[in-house]
């Protein structure tokens, strides 16, 4: 008895487990690639929104409704990000906004209950949340990123005082 015939039929079952393997393969990279993009846009909207309410909180002038409008599209950025980022960027992303809420609170007193000392302790807790979230969302979308942690805050301390922010 001869394998001879029987070859085509091997060669059909491997080339058609073959296919299946490498389509779920593709598929997975494929879903990888599209649960990244997602995370890269998201982290891009609460970078701007960050960006937007850390501006609001610092300009002169009465702008409590527009600055909590803010606030909320933060947190709906947060919400979700919970859902769609890893656990490192979503810790940071909590961090935020709470003390996002508290220089809110801080900025919107009375100008007589106004402590000047406590708002600038809470600006730098946030000016350093506002690095360890942009490295933490770097580390994701980039995993063999090189750029560290003093770039990042070389970086966004440049772009506040090009504005005049600092």
């Amino acid at each position: 008895m001869s394998l001879i015939p029987y070859i085509p039929v091997g060669v059909t079952i491997i080339g058609i487990f073959g296919g299946a393997v490498v389509y779920n393969w593709q598929k997975s990279v494929d879903r990888q690639i599209e649960l990244k993009r997602e995370r890269r846009d998201l982290y891009r909207r609460y970078v701007c929104i960050f960006e937007e309410l850390d501006h609001k909180l610092i300009s002169p002038g009465p702008q409590e409704v527009e600055t909590f409008n803010y606030l909320n599209e933060l947190e709906k950025i947060t919400a979700e990000i919970l859902i769609a980022a890893p656990d490192n960027v979503v810790g940071a992303c909590m961090s935020v906004s709470e003390i996002f809420l508290r220089l809110a609170n801080s900025s919107f007193r009375d100008r007589e209950d106004f402590d000047f000392e406590e708002m600038m302790k809470i600006r730098e807790e946030l000016d350093e949340a506002k690095i360890k979230i942009v490295s933490s969302m770097r580390r994701d979308i980039f995993e063999s990123t090189k750029i560290g942690i003093a770039t990042i805050e070389a970086s966004l301390s440049g772009f506040t005082v090009s504005l005049g922010l600092k």
